[in-house]
């Protein structure tokens, strides 16, 4: 199935021979995604004042049953009256904004900056974006080169994450901690327990902890960091394909009093975060709490970089792959898991160095 990208730009005072231009660059560059360009302006009278509610309205249903709002506002000194009105529009509309900016003001905007799920500065990254992040094989290629740069740095993962908690992020350490000691109890499943950092926590308030990876050099540094511990199981596995979780007809094989998901759903497509709030809904006791938490800020370069992060100067990495910090969204998350019997009953203030919040499974 196409993914349908409405493609919003300057067009009032703007000479057709340009709008046409622009029309084929955003053509061409989106061709090979297989995307169906939604165009307004294809069939949209001009200068016709009084049939601007009837353009306008006409306009907003196209974007309404639109995949991407793809919106360039790159043309110095326009002033993008009809794109902000969009912009406003896609974000009610649930439609992820992706905003070309060019060498314009536009990067510094703080409603850009809110709102867009992705801020580009040239045509080519946000179709680059697009490929990346809405199409089967760009989230493969997302998933594996991730893959690959966590098991680069298993081996200091551990001072990684103590360098941003103890040094850099002494509040949010101990906002973390105190959210761990207030809630976590029972049985406790850890995804993405990386090098044992929160895990070796976690086991001081239970006997029974179960935590998955994937890769496999993590792993073995959280089996060094740990060791043999009575009630501790850490399992190598893909939470979105694993069958220790699950048995084949989908359902949980266990569930738990208390699931950890900690710095690890920004990593992840918008389509997987989803995804994983459903499975990770299947895997929690009627009752049971659901405690997400992750980066609200750039840091250190475990979770670093808006947007995009080289991997260049590694061997064997010399591709990118995207830090979806620009459309995580643990507010909207939680609003997800609304509908999978769901209540949050415990949220971090909107100034937290890690946005969290809690969730109980309803009976």
């Amino acid at each position: 199935m196409s993914l349908s990208v409405y493609y919003g730009r300057a067009m009032d005072a703007v000479p057709d021979e340009e709008l046409i231009e622009a029309d084929q660059k955003c053509a061409r560059m989106l061709s090979g995604l297989a995307c169906k360009i939604v165009n307004p302006a294809a069939s949209r009278p001009r200068n016709v004042a009084h049939e601007a509610y009837e353009i306008a309205a006409r306009d907003l249903e196209l974007l309404k049953k639109s995949d991407i709002f793809l919106v360039d506002l790159s043309r110095p000194d326009y002033r993008y009256v009809g794109c902000v009105f969009e912009m406003a529009h896609a974000h009610i509309y649930k439609v992820p904004i992706i905003a070309i900016v060019g060498n314009t003001d536009f990067s510094e905007r703080i409603f850009i900056h809110a709102y867009a799920d992705f801020i580009a500065g040239t045509m080519r990254e946000a179709v680059e974006y697009i490929e990346r992040v809405y199409t089967e094989h760009g989230q493969e290629k997302q998933m594996r080169v991730m893959h690959e740069y966590f098991d680069s740095i298993a081996s200091r993962h551990r001072t990684i994450v103590q360098d941003n908690l103890v040094g850099n992020r002494l509040r949010g350490k101990d906002e973390l901690h105190q959210l761990i000691q207030k809630y976590v109890s029972g049985s406790i499943l850890e995804i993405g327990s990386g090098s044992g950092y929160w895990t070796e926590q976690l086991c001081n308030f239970s006997n029974d902890v179960v935590g998955i990876e994937l890769s496999s050099p993590m792993l073995k540094q959280a089996i060094k960091l740990l060791g043999e511990r009575e009630g501790l199981k850490l399992i190598h596995t893909n939470f979105f394909s694993d069958k220790h979780l699950f048995s084949k007809t989908g359902n949980a094989r266990k569930h738990y009093d208390c699931i950890i998901v900690f710095f690890f759903l920004s990593l992840l497509p918008r389509q997987l975060q989803q995804q994983a709030m459903h499975r990770l809904s299947k895997l929690t006791k009627s009752g049971g709490l659901l405690l997400v938490a992750d980066s609200g800020q750039v840091e250190h370069e475990t979770f670093a970089g808006i947007g995009r992060k080289k991997l260049q100067n590694r061997k064997n990495l010399n591709e990118e792959f995207i830090i979806y910090k620009e459309h995580f969204n643990t507010r909207a998350l939680a609003d997800t898991i609304s509908i999978e019997n769901f209540n949050v009953i415990d949220e971090s203030q909107s100034n937290s160095q890690y946005p969290w919040f809690v969730a109980r499974r309803l009976k």
